[in-house]
């Protein structure tokens, strides 16, 4: 059980809970369809250990059907961003922008509003990842998103 006044850093994706789910119900998810490509993870442990971690390392964050940025520990990348083209219009008159020749870097611990990009150049963690990102890309050339008529 999580104990009331506990705080965590730990990442924690919508898809894990489905894992979570059927670890807690006793279903094993090797008896799964393996036609379609599941990325959740049990994080069991992280919701009924007195301290549990996370077992998650990264998150993914989509734009409709664009892959905008990734979370890694306490880093995040952005390939596009959501330009506000009028002041508190968000969502009524936003742009999704590729963010150009680099992606924009941030550590969350120094900068958790995401206000000034790290750099990429001197930065280790930009190898771990753009290596993330193409095992991702390369997933979903086996497993092709569905045409959501977006």
């Amino acid at each position: 059980m999580i104990e009331p006044g506990r705080v965590s850093d730990g990442l924690f994706d919508l898809m894990d809970l489905f894992d979570t789910s059927l670890a807690l119900g006793g279903v094993d998810t090797e008896t799964l369809p393996t036609d379609r490509y599941w990325d959740g993870i049990d994080q069991t442990s992280f919701f009924l250990a007195a301290q549990g971690e996370s077992r998650r390392e990264h998150v993914y964050n989509w734009l409709g059907a664009t892959l905008a940025a990734m979370r890694m520990r306490e880093y995040k990348a952005h390939l596009y961003v959501s330009l506000a083209q009028e002041k508190f219009l968000w969502i009524d008159m936003a742009a999704v922008v590729r963010t150009g020749l680099a992606p924009w870097l941030f550590n969350l611990y120094i900068d958790p509003k995401e206000e000034y990009p790290v750099g990429h150049r001197m930065n280790a963690w930009t190898a771990s990842l753009g290596a993330e990102l193409k095992a991702h890309a390369a997933t979903l050339k086996k497993f092709p998103p569905k045409d959501l008529g977006l």
